[in-house]
């Protein structure tokens, strides 16, 4: 009888591990729970390279990214494009030293004119992390950032180009909810747009967001297996 017991109990259990393998193999596509979404940095930080000289101190400004997925389901295929960043804010004033700077992002009036926007951003879904079925991270790719920045001394800067994707995480809860989008390795290129050892060398996101919300709410999304 115990033998019995025992093969029962050792089916049963390469039964649900099977079960679990199919259902992880079958879940090709990711689905989220709400589609228009906006994120809050910290701080997007111009800086100097080590051995600039004069050193620059470095800028840090509020951005908020917000937009949106194509659609409610997905499929893990990479390099898809699965939603676009539609648009930049950065806070004004950005603030250093006591002195105010400020940021332009494409999208604003500036010298009584308005720079030609690079938005959207594409978002191109690359891998997942975690250990089906939960996920613990979606890594996409954004397409297309560019920033400048225009402060005292004769700085006129542009920062990343309209074909240059760089690494980013949504960071997943266990429970599926996103709890931040957290820029990869590397930075925004510098790209001339007036010769001066005046401004920074490069532009980078230096932390992760606060939580990834519905727009114009505080909920928040959650990103799951199907």
């Amino acid at each position: 009888m115990r033998m019995l017991i025992r093969l029962a109990l050792a089916g049963l259990g390469a039964g649900l591990l099977l079960a679990g393998l199919v259902t992880a193999a079958s879940a090709n596509h990711l689905s989220v729970s709400n589609r228009s979404i906006r994120a809050v940095f910290p701080e997007l930080v111009f800086e100097s390279k080590e051995m600039q000289i004069p050193p620059l101190e470095p800028i840090r400004c509020r951005v908020t990214m917000e937009g949106s997925f194509h659609s409610a389901t997905f499929a893990k295929v990479r390099e898809a494009e699965i939603g676009d960043i539609t648009r930049a804010i950065v806070a004004h004033p950005c603030e250093v030293g006591g002195k105010e700077y400020f940021i332009f992002n494409g999208t604003e009036t500036f010298l009584r004119a308005r720079p030609e926007t690079s938005l959207p951003w594409a978002i191109t879904y690359q891998t997942f992390s975690g250990t089906l079925p939960r996920l613990s991270a979606v890594n996409v790719n954004i397409t297309g950032i560019i920033m400048q920045v225009s402060y005292p001394l004769g700085c006129l800067e542009q920062y990343g180009r309209a074909t240059e994707s760089r690494p980013w995480v949504f960071n997943i809860e266990a429970n599926g909810l996103v709890t931040s989008l957290q820029p990869g390795t590397g930075h925004l290129l510098r790209r001339q747009a007036m010769e001066s050892e005046r401004c920074a060398s490069l532009a980078r996101f230096s932390r992760p967001s606060a939580a990834v919300t519905l727009l114009e709410t505080t909920t928040g999304i959650t990103i799951t297996l199907i």
